[in-house]
């Protein structure tokens, strides 16, 4: 009889012992995600007018940098 990959035992491999990985966030939400925090950036300085390039830019990186930690891939 020939093994075929069908009929090849394999074995089970623990939970904890599985490595996943999460997909990448969704383009839109990650955008959402940056806004939201560009919105509280600029609520705390009284949403004086002049900084909210300042706010995204901060935003971005601060959301990025969270995506980093959690090991969270980026979208192509």
């Amino acid at each position: 009889m020939v093994a075929t990959a069908l009929s090849r035992t394999v074995k089970p491999v623990p939970y904890d012992e599985v490595e996943t990985v999460p997909p990448p966030p969704d383009p839109d939400l990650l955008h959402a995600l940056i806004a939201e925090a560009a919105y509280y950036r600029a609520e705390k300085r009284g949403f004086a007018g002049g900084g909210e390039l300042e706010d995204w830019l901060e935003a971005e990186k601060e959301v990025l940098e969270m995506q980093e930690k959690l090991s969270i891939p980026t979208p192509d």
